[in-house]
């Protein structure tokens, strides 16, 4: 009876205790509060990926559209300029797995990116997307009808763009511009022969009519600018 009397004594005392509420109490919510902060991380994460493949999007497809305008739409071009943005931008398996699709309209003159993220370790969020993770795209299109072979793009000295002696540029199909601001920033003398279905410099020309298989160059044009300007240089 003694032992009995004092088991359930202890138990009372247990029962009355509050001294082990607190570390009770936080190994219970411990790992609800590192679920809700590694969530909070995670989606923060998710969004800022999601931002960032859209800017890469965004600036890989008008990369892509200028490049491609200057090579009759080529889907090569525009793939490796994609793909070279990708490289630049991108930190190989940081952002997991990510693929590009380019799809090349010539009847539109536009090129349309899609970047894909998947296998990315998210703490949380990988439990709640589908595969792929992240899906985003972007589309660009060429605002004029003319296709440009030929940009000097020296907008002061003389001579951006100069075919001397027997020199030739034939461009029957594209246009041929000098951004210089010069009286004689286009030059086409002797028997060189420039042929492009427009010529236009910003400044003037030099040379006579013969040197001009159409006909002379446009003056005061606007100048151009310079459609490789946003590529990542090569590595």
């Amino acid at each position: 009876m003694s032992f009995v009397t004092g088991f359930l004594g202890e138990l009372r005392l247990l029962r009355g205790s509050t001294s082990g509420h607190i570390a009770l109490m936080t190994g219970i919510l411990a790992p609800m509060l590192i679920g809700v902060a590694g969530g909070a991380i995670d989606v923060s994460s998710f969004v800022s990926h999601k931002s960032d493949l859209q800017s890469i999007a965004d600036a890989a497809a008008l990369g892509a559209t200028k490049e491609a305008a200057l090579n009759g739409w080529s889907s090569t071009v525009a793939v490796a300029v994609v793909n070279g943005y990708l490289e630049a931008h991108t930190r190989s398996g940081a952002e997991g797995t990510v693929r590009a699709k380019v799809d090349v309209e010539p009847a539109e003159k536009q090129v349309t990116v899609t970047l894909e993220q998947d296998h990315h370790p998210y703490f949380v969020v990988g439990y709640f997307v589908g595969s792929p993770q992240i899906t985003v795209f972007a589309t660009a299109q060429a605002n004029n009808n003319v296709n440009i072979c030929v940009i000097g793009l020296e907008r002061a000295d003389k001579a951006t763009v100069s075919l001397e002696t027997n020199a030739v540029i034939s461009a029957p199909k594209c246009s041929l511009y000098s951004n210089s601001s010069s009286t004689s920033g286009l030059i086409s003398s002797g028997n060189a022969k420039l042929t492009a279905q427009l010529s236009c410099s910003a400044g003037g020309y030099s040379g006579a009519p013969k040197n001009y298989n159409y006909d002379v160059p446009l003056t005061d044009c606007p100048a151009i600018s310079d459609p490789m300007a946003s590529r990542p240089p090569p590595t």
